[in-house]
């Protein structure tokens, strides 16, 4: 409960910048290729591995059950990622579920 309460109180320009931090600390490490960092998350993470996807350093994400992307439903305020998909260069998977509750068939049929 109190992940889901914090996750409603982040804004989206932080979870962007917490990204940009990682990724700019993947570039630093010696044991990282940097031409293969990807994504990987689930339900709210996965629409948080979608919008990573935005940086050109991703050459890949995995999206599962990702929540809210058509909608912008992400923390505080409505989130942008539906209209910038043009800006995603490496590849995606996206996994959805038909029983999915979080998810309705509108949203599917989306993305």
């Amino acid at each position: 409960m109190r992940g889901n309460d914090d996750a409603r109180r982040t804004s989206i320009s932080a979870y962007d910048a917490d990204c940009r931090a990682v990724i700019n600390f993947l570039q630093t490490e010696s044991t990282v290729n940097p031409q293969k960092i990807g994504t990987l998350g689930f339900c709210i993470g996965g629409h948080l591995s979608f919008r990573a996807a935005f940086a050109s350093e991703i050459k890949a994400s995995a999206c599962c059950y990702p929540t809210g992307i058509p909608s912008g439903k992400l923390g505080l305020g409505i989130a942008d990622t539906i209209q910038r998909v043009s800006e995603i260069k490496g590849e995606m998977l996206l996994v959805l579920g038909t029983l999915d509750p979080h998810i309705p068939e509108s949203d599917r049929n989306i993305l």
